[in-house]
């Protein structure tokens, strides 16, 4: 089995609006789609995910992030 590349990078934020302007507007990676807790940027291969810290969402990944890769 080998790793083919990063399928999800996920992250906790404090402040939405600030992390947008980061990952989307600094860096350019584009936004895909956006909920009350959480904000898709698609990348190249897979994609990451931003989430306001103190959610009451589905997903508790635990620590501060986590990511994916595809095999």
């Amino acid at each position: 089995m080998a790793v083919i590349g990063i399928e999800e990078f996920f992250l906790k934020v404090r402040d939405m609006d600030k992390a947008i302007e980061f990952y989307n507007g600094i860096l350019g990676i584009p936004l895909d789609k956006q909920d009350n807790e959480r904000t898709y940027l698609q990348m190249d291969r897979g994609h990451l995910v931003l989430q306001i810290e103190n959610h009451t969402g589905r997903h508790q990944g635990g620590g501060p992030l986590h990511f994916a890769v595809t095999v």
